[in-house]
This record gives C-alpha cells, structure tokens and sequence, in this order.
C-alpha cells in the first residue's frame, strides 16, 4: 500500500478534528501559514506540524512518507533507553501506531513535546548581530557540556545540526528528530540516515552506526563556535544560510578550503580551538573513525579545588583561603566541581563570618553590651571556634549579667501567654506595667503587641457601628445601615453576629434594587448577568419572578454578544467550521446585532463547501465532489473561481 504523500496529508490536516484518533489531540488547532491552512515542515522522509491544544499543552507531530522498515520497533527502544536515563536534553514522545488517517487508512505518528526556543542557528545570528563574542564561548562551553552528557547517557543523536539544537531563552540546549538516533538496544544495525552532509564526516555511511555518531558533527559545530568567538566576520552574509561555517566540501579537501584556513589563522589566540581544528583537520583526511580522545577535557582547577578541601580538613583555614583566594575565587565551575565548589565556597564564608562575628562580641564586651555579646555569641555558635577560647571568661559574666534581666523576661513570658489567650487588656496591661519597651528582647514581640492594641480599638469601633447600625436598620434607613455594617468590618464582629439575619434581609433589599436598577438599563446586560449570578442566597430568596426573566433575558443577549464574538474571530482566522458552528448554535440569524455580518456567514458557508468539493476531488470522488459544487452553488462564489477546472474536470468524469 503506497503512503500518504505531502499533498494528502495537507488535506487531512485541514480537519484535525477527523484525523487524529489521540485524546491528547483532541480539539487541536494546527499551526497555520500566512494562507490560513496547515504549515507543513518537510524533511527528507517526514513531515512535521505543530498542534496547539490549549490546556493540554502543546505538540509536534512527525508523519512519514514512506514505510520505513522497523521504524516502529527503533522509537520504542529509543523510548525505553531514554526513559531509563531521563535527561532534560530530550523531548518525551511516543510512537502512535494508528496516529493519523488519510484517505480512510491510519498511519504512525511521533507524537513529540513541542520543543520551544530558537534553532542553533538562528542564536548563533542574534549572537553575532549583538557581537557577542563572551556569548559564543558561553555556548561552546554548554555545547561541549552536552556532548559529554551524550556519551555518558551513551546515547548518540546521529543528526546533529543546526535545525535539531534548540536553544531555549533560558540558555538550556535540548535536541529533537530522533529518527537516526543510536541507543545501545539498537547495537548491530544500520542507521536510516546519514545526517546532514555539511555537518557530517564524507566517509560516513550506514554501517557507522554506534555511540560515536555525534564526534564528527559535535566536533564540527564546536569548532564553528570557537572560532567565531575569535572572529565574527567569520559569519557568511547570507542570510539565507542552511550552515554555520563549514560546508561538505570544505571536510573533503580541508587543505584547499578558504574557510579552513581563515579559522587557522585565528588559533594563535585560543590553544582549545588550535587543538580541536587540528583534530578536525586530520580526521577529515582520514577514512571515517570513531576519534574517541577530542571530547574529555581536564579541568585546570580540579586539583586546585581538591587541595583547598584538603587543607580545611587538615584545619589550615589561612592557607586554605589564601589559595581559594589566588587561584578559585574568580574561576566559575564546571558541572564537575559545582557542588564541591559551593560547599568549599560556604565553608570559607561561614569561618569568615565567624571571625567576624568574634570582633564584635569582643567590641560589645567592651562597651558592656551584654546581651548583644551572649546572642552573637550563640547565633553563630562562636564555642566551637578554637580562635574564640580567649573570650569565654568574658562571655560568661555577660551572660551572669543577663540573669538580671530575668524579672523582665518573666514579664515577657506573661505577656506571650495573655497575647496566646485572646487577653489583650491584661497583655497591654503587663507589657506596659514591665517596661518591655527597654528590654531588647521584647522587640520581636512588638508585632504582638502592636496587633493587640489594633484588636482593643478595632473592638471599640465595631460596638460603636453596631449601635449605629442598629438605629438606621430601626429607622428603616436600610442603605445607610448595609453601608454601616460592611464600612464597620461587622462581619468579623462577635456581638453583631445576632444581627446577622436582619443584615442579610436589609442587604437583600439593597441589591434587589440595585439588581432592578441593572436590569432597567440597556447596554448593562452583562452587568445584571453578573450580579445576578453571584448573589447571595438571601437575595435569590427575594427575587420576584419577573427578576428572573429579567436575568435570563439579559444572559440570552451576553451569549449572543459572545457567539457573535467566536464566529467573529474564527471567521478573521479563516476557520470555517467554528465561524459556522458559532453562527448556527446560537441562531444569531435571530440577533438584531449579528445581522450587519450574514454576508461573513456566507462566506464562511462558502469556504466550508470548497474545502469539502476540494477534498473530495483530491480523493478521487469526482461524482461526489460535482454534486457538492452543484448544492452549494459554488458557481456563485467568487473565492471558488480558481477551482472552476476542477468542478469542470469533475463533471466531465461524472
């Protein structure tokens, strides 16, 4: 059975609603192009389109052009491999056996997390548009990170180039197209495809299938990067460009290529990108190898940071920071060192802060600042600092003269305990009565007691609204007395609390004339829908029934208003079905408003017909396709013009 060609699927796409049997695509929009209809991005022997999903997220579907023998059981080895070894450099997918339908048959999809951000090499450009050269470096040091993280995965791509690197805003690079790519379950085969040619080794073939497919091409790229780090003008003008630096051509004959040769003028500036080209150099010379020795790379500061951790366990803290200081304090790790880096780092910091601390506690002593020296003493827990010996019999009669604080402190205590009991009077009483205000402990209590003093005066004026509550409710100023309640906070007013019921019944009175005030109005549709439907139940229970025909009145106009909307806004994005859906569903035929747009009707009407006559002819049915021409007097439709060869082809074969 031959596949789906291009074309076909193009048309299937146009109702993705039909196509795709995967609750995950359900009511799915696929990208459009400027033309309104399916964006298809084609490759050798796929096609990919991005389907939005709303809420359920956002996906690529990859559908094949050709039955690629045992495409099936490599994604799933691949699946397996990378769900065994989860990475953030990979997209999850999953292989869909009956995935999309054409022409009445189901056919396998990949069905892949859209991958966001821009290619490789669309960052590259914004890199050398700005002119920035530390950017550059910045992304060989994360593209030679991600090569590593590749073979320790032992997972090799196969197609490493600039359309399958996503770089994402927050730097990460991640990768996608997993069709050539090698896992070890797939030890002993050949690959489908050899990658692209100008990233590629030209000896490369199909039995070059293992976990050193991405040495060439990561090779490639990393020289690429290095070397315009050193020169931009190195980028070709062309904007068009499907390439970095270096083309198939130029791995062929590296001695006779311009490129080559300007980059190796440059690799007197940068000993890493001297040694990579000359790798690269060599190994475009010789027939296609593994060249395993280029990736690892020693870390200059590994031994460096490994005798900082030596001498602070050996207790030599001077030694250690003056070589943290020389060698490591500027350096910024690598994936390697980073957390022995930081914790080396917040080790140094904390001795020093401790040095520090122990100056001011022998400063407070001094000034007899008691309490100051006995809390810095033991927030940063000073006795276990061999430096701070000397300063312990001075610690301890700070700490003896702390004990005449104790009254305080037992005052302190009674405060919390009326503060914990709800006895704000007694509180205030004692913190005013102890004279907690001089005690510099109490200042973590001052929120307390500040919030005390709010809960006294906020006492003080609920009775005061709700004594003046009652004398408007009684005087049948019902406005003013729902004003009183909810301006006095009465809500969270204890004592008001039996008075409830009769604000719920003044309030109800309130908003129902408010409500019919609404109602009354025109153009204040959707505000009567509102309050109606967020009332409270006091207020429905006085509601007349003529205030319910009121709202539902009201809401059968805001839902026209929003139909008109939908079929509005998918009639401006071409969407034919929903423009129809939105019209017919809410028979806005019968909405004074929606009558200035019947002619968008038609045509939205229009357009559906000649998607349908334009898929039924591509499928062959030329009776069918004559008929539905016919019905919807297509004739007549000046947008169908174009397809008039067609109708007449078909009603010739009919």
């Amino acid at each position: 059975m031959p596949w789906p060609s291009l074309d076909e699927y193009f048309a299937t796409l146009q109702n993705p609603d039909l196509c795709f049997a995967d609750p995950r695509l359900t009511g799915g929009t696929v990208q459009p192009n400027t033309m309104g209809l399916p964006l298809i991005v084609c490759g050798q022997f796929a096609g990919v389109c991005r389907v939005d999903c709303g809420s359920g997220g956002v996906w690529a579907v990859r559908f094949f052009q050709s039955n690629r023998a045992g495409i099936r059981d490599r994604y799933q080895a691949i699946s397996a491999h990378l769900r065994a070894h989860k990475s953030p450099i990979f997209a999850t997918f999953e292989f869909v056996d009956d995935g999309i339908m054409v022409n009445g048959a189901w056919y396998p999809i990949v069905l892949m997390e859209w991958v966001a951000g821009e290619s490789l090499l669309e960052h590259i450009a914004g890199l050398v548009k700005r002119r920035d050269t530390q950017g550059l470096r910045d992304l060989a040091e994360r593209w030679v990170t991600l090569l590593q993280d590749l073979e320790a995965l032992e997972v090799a791509h196969g197609d490493l180039q600039h359309g399958n690197i996503r770089v994402q805003s927050d730097g990460r690079l991640r990768l996608i197209d997993y069709d050539g790519m090698w896992v070890p379950a797939l030890k002993g085969q050949q690959s489908l495809e050899l990658g692209l040619a100008d990233y590629q080794h030209p000896g490369r073939s199909g039995a070059d299938y293992g976990p050193h497919l991405d040495r060439f091409s990561g090779l490639t790229i990393l020289v690429a990067l290095l070397a315009l780090a050193q020169d931009i003008d190195l980028w070709p003008k062309d904007p068009d460009v499907e390439y970095i630096l270096f083309r198939s051509a130029d791995y062929k004959a590296p001695a006779r290529s311009s490129v080559f040769k300007r980059v190796a003028k440059l690799t007197g500036k940068d000993p890493d990108l001297a040694s990579y080209l000359a790798t690269l150099i060599r190994w475009c010379g010789a027939p296609y190898s593994p060249c395993a020795d280029w990736l690892p790379r020693k870390d200059p500061y590994g031994d460096a940071l490994s005798s900082v951790q030596s001498m602070i366990s050996a207790g030599k803290w001077a030694d250690a920071q003056s070589e943290w200081t020389a060698t490591l304090a500027g350096w910024t790790p690598t994936q390697e060192h980073r957390k022995l880096y930081a914790d080396i780092k917040d080790a140094l910091e904390q001795r020093q802060s401790q040095l520090t601390a122990m100056t001011q506690v022998e400063s407070l002593l001094q000034q007899r600042k008691w309490d100051d020296a006995v809390r810095i003493w033991r927030d940063n827990s000073l006795s276990t600092l061999p430096e701070a010996s000397r300063l312990v019999p001075g610690v301890k009669k700070a700490e003896a003269e702390v004990q005449r604080r104790i009254a305080q402190q037992d005052a302190l205590t009674r405060f919390h305990d009326a503060i914990r009991d709800g006895r704000d009077e007694d509180a205030l009483d004692t913190w005013n009565k102890g004279q907690l205000q001089t005690y510099p402990p109490a200042k973590a209590y001052e929120s307390a007691r500040d919030a005390a003093q709010k809960r006294v005066a906020t006492r003080r004026r609920h009775r005061i609204a709700l004594n003046q509550f009652l004398s408007q409710a009684y005087a049948g100023e019902d406005a003013e007395a729902v004003a009183t309640w909810r301006n006095g906070d009465l809500d969270n007013c204890v004592e008001a609390g039996k008075h409830a019921d009769m604000y719920k019944r003044l309030l109800a009175k309130v908003a129902l004339r408010h409500y019919r005030s609404l109602a009354g109005s025109d153009g204040r549709e959707q505000e009567t829908v509102e309050f109606w439907e967020h009332a409270s139940e006091s207020f429905l229970k006085h509601a007349t029934k003529k205030d319910r025909q009121l709202y539902i009145a009201a809401k059968r106009i805001t839902e026209w208003r929003a139909s008109l909307q939908r079929f509005l806004a998918a009639f401006g994005q071409r969407r034919w079905r929903d423009a129809m859906d939105a019209w017919d569903s809410a028979d806005l035929g019968s909405f004074s408003e929606a009558q200035g747009h019947r002619d968008k009707y038609r045509t939205a009407r229009g357009h559906l017909a000649l998607n349908h006559f334009l898929q039924t002819y591509y499928n062959g049915e030329t009776a069918e396709a004559m008929a539905i021409w016919e019905k919807a007097d297509l004739g007549s439709f000046p947008d169908a013009d174009p397809h008039k060869p067609k109708y007449e082809h078909a009603k010739q074969e009919a």
